[in-house]
C-alpha cells in the first residue's frame, strides 16, 4: 500500500494503457463482458458518488518484463486515482498473460482496507477464479466483498455526529473490518453456491441504504437549522 503523492509515466505494457482512463473499467485484455463491465462502472460510479473513493480495474494481457508493484504504483499516479488530498483510490491490475495480479490502495483507505484484507480478498476471490480462466467472476466478487466493506464503514460515519454511535465510530469501524478478515473464506464457501450474486446483492443494499441514511440525515439538519 502506498501513498500516491507524486507524478510518474507508467512503463510500456501490451497493449499501452491510456493516458486517463474514461471509465473505470479499463479491459484491454478483452476478458470481462460487456454486460459485467457496464454492471461493474455502474457499481463503482454509485460507489464513488456515496464516499468519494474512486475504484478503477485494469486488465492487460502482459506487463513486458514490468514489475505489477512498479507499474500498479506508478499508473495510480499517472490516472490520479483518488480525491486529491484524501488519497482514497484503489486500482485492480490484472496481467492475464503473466497470471498476475495486484490491488493497490491508496493511503487514506488503508485502515478501511489493509493488507490482511486485500490478501484475503486475493487468495478467496480472484486466484482461484483466475485460475479456472473466469477473470470476470473473480474481480466481481473481490470487489463486491471488499466495497461492502467501504460501504459498512462509510454507512457507520455517516452517523458520527450522534452522541452515542459518534463516540464508538471507530471502535465500530476496526470490529467490522476484522470480522471480514476472518470471515472472508466462509463468505465466500457460502457464496460458491449462489454464484457471485450474495456479496453483489449486499453491496447493492448497502449502496441503497447509504443514501437513505445521508438523504435522512440531511432532513434532519434543515429542521433542525429551521427550529433555531
Amino acid at each position: 500500500m502506498l501513498l500516491w503523492a507524486y507524478p510518474a509515466l507508467a512503463p510500456a505494457v501490451t497493449p499501452p494503457i491510456p493516458a486517463h482512463p474514461s471509465r473505470y473499467v479499463v479491459d484491454l485484455a478483452g476478458v470481462i463482458d460487456a454486460p459485467t463491465e457496464a454492471r461493474l462502472n455502474t457499481m463503482l460510479h454509485d460507489l464513488e458518488a456515496s464516499t468519494t473513493a474512486q475504484v478503477v480495474v485494469l486488465t492487460l494481457k502482459s506487463l513486458d518484463g514490468e514489475p505489477i508493484e512498479n507499474f500498479s504504483h506508478q499508473t495510480a499516479v499517472q490516472w490520479g486515482i483518488g480525491q486529491k488530498g484524501k488519497d482514497n483510490g484503489v486500482l485492480l491490475t490484472v496481467a492475464v498473460k503473466d497470471h498476475k495480479y495486484r490491488i493497490e490502495v491508496g493511503y487514506g483507505l488503508e485502515s478501511t482496507l489493509p493488507d490482511s484484507l486485500v490478501g484475503s480478498l486475493g487468495r478467496e476471490y480472484l486466484a482461484p477464479n483466475f485460475r479456472k480462466g473466469d477473470y470476470a467472476a473473480g474481480i466481481v466478487a473481490a470487489l463486491s466483498l471488499g466495497l461492502v466493506v467501504l460501504l459498512i464503514v462509510a454507512w457507520v460515519n455517516v452517523f458520527k455526529s450522534h452522541a452515542i454511535l459518534g463516540a464508538a465510530s471507530t471502535i465500530l469501524s476496526a470490529f467490522i473490518i476484522a470480522v471480514f478478515i476472518r470471515g472472508v473464506p466462509y463468505i465466500r464457501k457460502r457464496a460458491d453456491d449462489r454464484r457471485i450474486q450474495e456479496p453483489e446483492e449486499t453491496l447493492s443494499g448497502l449502496l441503497r441504504e447509504l443514501k437513505q441514511a445521508r438523504t435522512e440525515r440531511e432532513m434532519r439538519e434543515k429542521l433542525r437549522g429551521r427550529r433555531r
